[in-house]
């Protein structure tokens, strides 16, 4: 049975100037790793400065695989900004498709610039989806969506800090054959504080023997400038993260979410997370 994983490159920061990349980061794969099936991306500015936008421009290569240096245009998508307050603009997750055939440890390097010069780099939150060999037909068919589910557990908590922390337990039934999807939400609760970004992962923790962390990247909010005044930001939609990780059917699984913060924040901050199944 095949199974994916999704683990979390280290955060990443664009350069300044347009078109300059900033420092490359490398993603080790597991073990198991034959086949990258997607990548998962969320940024948003950490401060936000008037007058001033551009899109993300993703670099992907990997030496280990022969992959020479690809380049896809993803977010934070920014646009200029009011001279004295603004809500920070966010960033739906986004779920790019991939195909590589791969082989255990592989390394992928990632790297980020913006289209148009910018006073501070972006920061990018990467995820990379892959599996322990060639995902069924339906699972490919489906990608990015998720495949159809009997059920569904969520938790949520507040967050303020960059310490690595959990939210209640999450249950799956024993009757359930394999998680098929997660969503997670970084949302502001409480007052807004000026100069201030919100971004964050969950790394989920199964109860069943062998089950390796998922590591999910939330929503990215960002930087606000000044005190918003007026109304705040608002994500209408955000996607569920493809996944397949088979459960024995022995019991019920625990599956812990712990959250980490990409930056403190002072005030009102919640994290919802939702697991599906099959």
């Amino acid at each position: 049975m095949v199974t994916t994983y999704t683990d979390f490159v280290p955060v990443i920061t664009s350069g300044t100037t347009q078109n300059t990349y900033g420092t490359a980061v490398n993603l080790t794969l597991n073990d198991r790793a034959q086949f990258i099936i997607g990548m998962v991306v969320s940024g948003c500015d950490t401060i936000y400065t008037t007058a001033q936008g551009a899109g993300t421009l993703l670099q992907v290569s990997s030496n280990s695989l022969n992959k020479p240096t690809q380049t896809f245009l993803t977010g934070p998508w920014t646009t200029s900004g009011p001279a004295t307050n603004g809500s920070g603009q966010g960033m739906i997750p986004d779920i790019i498709r991939l195909g590589w055939a791969c082989g255990p440890n592989a390394v992928v390097t990632f790297a980020a610039a913006r289209t148009q010069t910018v006073t501070t780099g972006a920061s990018i939150m990467v995820s990379l989806i892959y599996s322990d060999g060639t995902p069924p037909s339906d699972f490919l068919t489906a990608f990015p969506d998720v495949l159809g589910a009997n059920g569904g557990v969520s938790t949520f908590n507040g967050q303020l800090t960059v310490a690595r922390t959990a939210l209640p337990v999450i249950v799956v039934p024993k009757w359930a054959r394999a998680v098929v999807g997660y969503r997670v939400t970084a949302l502001k609760t409480g007052a807004i504080t000026a100069g201030q970004s919100d971004q964050c992962i969950v790394d989920f923790q199964y109860s069943q023997a062998g089950v390796q962390p998922q590591i999910i990247p939330s929503n990215s909010i960002g930087a606000t400038l000044g005190t918003p005044v007026g109304n705040g930001l608002y994500h209408d939609w955000i996607p569920f993260i493809p996944s397949y990780v088979p459960l024995t059917g022995t019991g019920d699984v625990n599956v812990t979410p712990y959250v980490t913060l990409m930056n403190a924040v002072s005030t009102g901050n919640g994290i919802a997370v939702s697991i599906i199944f099959r």
